[in-house]
């Protein structure tokens, strides 16, 4: 797959509710437009619904750099509860075609990889249930960041991350910095860099930016 990057750092259908049960949440979409250098590169669009399992997160993605055709990505998670990965899948279409599957067991997450060039291979992570999906580009997957984050207890919190695109498992450490801009404001570290969370109280995630990359991220206001 193309492997072009920026830091890396849901079709929803019910059933008929049952009398007496609680109703579902509605579906969260949006819009994330993506700029390098204060210029945007690319646009995501995303939901994230409640469905039998769970929930599940889908998203479509697309890149124009500069003198590049044009990148098409999608992604589908699958978490149960809300929190524990099941499964993820994501293709890209377009320039070439390419694609990775990962299905996550209580001990290890089995992946399969596609290349463009039409070879496979297969690895196993071992990483615990809840493991946080990261996946390059795709920035809605820091929404079950945040919701993995405990306000109540505060402080820095360390949290067990996958980006299925690099083949790393690894560790983010997640911290409140405050209200800022009518928002709660958190910041995610990795070893290489500091990413700046806006998410409001209900855990939509407003903005990121990732200065020392340069790449800032905005939520499209309806």
């Amino acid at each position: 797959m193309n492997k072009w990057r920026i830091p890396s750092l849901l079709v929803f259908f019910l059933a008929l509710p049952v009398v007496g049960a609680a109703p579902a949440a509605a579906p969260e979409r949006g819009v994330f437009h993506i700029a390098v250098d204060g210029k945007e590169i690319g646009i995501e669009r995303f939901e994230i619904a409640s469905v039998p399992e769970g929930v599940r997160a889908t998203a479509e993605l697309q890149i124009q750099m500069p003198g590049a055709p044009r990148m098409t990505e999608t992604a589908v998670l699958l978490l149960r509860g809300g929190n524990e990965p099941i499964k993820y899948e994501r293709t890209q279409k377009s320039p070439k075609r390419g694609s990775a599957t990962v299905e996550f067991g209580p001990e290890k997450a089995a992946a399969h990889y596609k290349t463009a060039e039409g070879g496979t291979q297969d690895m196993d992570f071992y990483v615990p249930q809840n493991v946080v999906v990261l996946d390059t580009n795709f920035f809605h997957h820091y929404t079950f960041l945040v919701r993995h984050y405990d306000f109540l207890k505060g402080g820095p919190q360390h949290m067990n991350v996958l980006i299925p695109q690099e083949a790393s498992p690894g560790m983010v450490r997640v911290e409140y910095a405050g209200a800022d801009q009518g928002l709660r404001k958190l910041t995610a570290t990795t070893d290489a860099m500091e990413i700046e969370i806006w998410a409001t109280d209900a855990g939509q995630v407003m903005k990121l930016s990732a200065p020392e990359a340069r790449v800032e991220v905005t939520r499209e206001m309806k």
